[in-house]
């Protein structure tokens, strides 16, 4: 919520009631930073623990003397640097141009591409027609022209501006967007849907919700494909504290712009120990919610930063692809068992080792005990100790035979027939199965244990065809 403030110091409050606002909060809070640490001169403005104090001429991009607006696009290109074609070629040509060097074929490449694309580029660089001689031309038209390259390109991008707010909404003012939210997902055509709006049809019994500063909600988002928010409102002074964090390790991670989900969780499980929402926007999507628990973060500081990376991949099925991150993140945040994906995945083409660390992370999501993660680990000693038997006796074939015969009876939840078949193969390899017994008295219980023999009976690791 916004409200108007009447005194000599400040002429906004801004408070957390919804997420909105809060990263709102977040965006003003790290723009003024950003000028802060530009120019040396701090910009008044109040943060408590319940709301932001400030100047609303601070944060309007239509102030006439365009100081703002220009801080502003300042921040834009700061943030987006490494995605926006005139930095990239200013970075490339500065490196040739003194001393004048020759460009090497794969940077020129790099240089005739981004000067035609996007169209504004297209449209500044119009008259350069041999890169390697105009290099000084290039640098001359990047600096006259900086600003209006920045702002066409930041708020015509999909991966940018139109990621969150609709497209043609840049720096309208409350007015102009006749009182419709600007957020991409909350737009509304009235021209097409105005009458259906309102309560029994009547648009003036309609209510709508956009503020200005809704401009800055995408400088709370991680810079990311996926990008996050995580609105923690119950401080806002940890609200922006938090944003610094875990952008920062976000952006350490990310590779162009893509980071597992487990990863951001668990960085995000790593900093907060109580229970948090957390906002998503992917491009062409609409703004997700999702609650991250004590339960779920409990899950995610248990398990070692390298098991979460070795997620990092996508598992083919069929004709599509499975990110194994965003399956197993998924699984711990809404505490859905894995059963059926660990199947999946011996089924498929998954190494056996990432495989296994999914299985210890079922055993988190099932409340599993010490003994529970003890008979885990003998059932898989076990599985490795038959099939050395096997490569002894030179049958290689009844690994496979057996493994095909175990994961069918779980496959059909045949949980008698599972325990009959490993009965035999304990008779036949000679190896003692101590584990059994467990899944004897209760098997639902103890799935885990039977994924991880099954999963631990192969001759050699499956690592065939695996997409990273």
């Amino acid at each position: 919520m916004i409200e108007i403030l009447e005194n000599n110091k400040y002429n906004r409050r801004i408070t957390p009631s919804d997420w909105r606002y809060s990263a709102a909060i977040v965006g003003m809070n790290a723009f003024f930073t950003f000028c802060y640490i530009k120019t040396g001169e701090r910009i008044n403005y109040h943060l408590t623990e319940d709301y932001m104090e400030y100047n609303f001429e601070d944060v309007d991009l239509n102030n006439p003397d365009q100081n703002v607006y220009h801080m502003f696009l300042d921040f834009v290109q700061e943030r987006y640097s490494k995605y926006l074609s005139h930095c990239i070629l200013e970075s490339i040509v500065t490196r040739y141009v003194n001393p004048n060097k020759d460009m090497p074929e794969d940077n020129l490449k790099v240089v005739k591409e981004r000067l035609k694309n996007p169209t504004i580029c297209k449209k500044v660089f119009k008259d350069i027609k041999d890169p390697k001689s105009q290099k000084e031309e290039i640098l001359d038209l990047i600096e006259k022209n900086r600003y209006e390259l920045i702002a066409e390109t930041y708020n015509k991008a999909k991966s940018m501006y139109i990621q969150f707010i609709h497209d043609g909404s840049f720096r309208k003012s409350k007015k102009d967007m006749k009182g419709i939210s600007r957020l991409d997902g909350y737009y509304v055509d009235l021209g097409k849907k105005k009458k259906s709006l309102g309560y029994n049809f009547e648009f003036n019994n309609s209510i709508f919700n956009d503020e200005f500063e809704f401009e800055y909600i995408p400088f709370a988002f991680t810079n990311t494909r996926k990008a996050y928010f995580i609105n923690c409102s119950v401080d806002c002074r940890l609200l922006c504290k938090t944003y610094d964090t875990i952008q920062k390790k976000v952006e350490e991670e990310a590779q162009n712009r893509n980071i597992p989900e487990a990863s951001v969780l668990k960085h995000i499980s790593d900093y907060l120990k109580y229970d948090v929402e957390i906002i998503t926007k992917e491009i062409d999507k609409t703004y997700e919610s999702l609650i991250l628990r004590k339960q779920a973060i409990d899950i995610f500081q248990s398990i070692p930063s390298n098991i979460v990376a070795s997620l990092k991949r996508k598992m083919k099925c069929g004709d599509d692809y499975i990110d194994v991150s965003g399956k197993v993140a998924e699984a711990i945040v809404e505490k859905i068992r894995l059963d059926d994906f660990i199947l999946q995945a011996m089924k498929e083409t998954l190494s056996k080792e990432v495989i296994l660390n999914i299985i210890d992370i079922n055993i988190k999501i099932y409340g599993g005990d010490e003994k529970m993660e003890k008979n885990t680990y003998i059932a898989k000693c076990k599985a490795e100790e038959v099939v050395q038997v096997f490569i002894k006796r030179n049958t290689k074939n009844k690994i496979t035979s057996y493994r095909q015969k175990l994961i069918a009876a779980l496959n059909f939840k045949d949980y008698e027939k599972f325990n009959t078949i490993l009965l035999q193969l304990s008779s036949y390899s000679g190896v003692s199965f101590d584990f059994a017994y467990e899944l004897f008295d209760d098997f639902s219980g103890n799935k885990n244990t039977a994924f991880a023999f099954v999963n631990a009976l192969s001759e050699k690791n499956q690592n065939v065809k695996e997409n990273n």
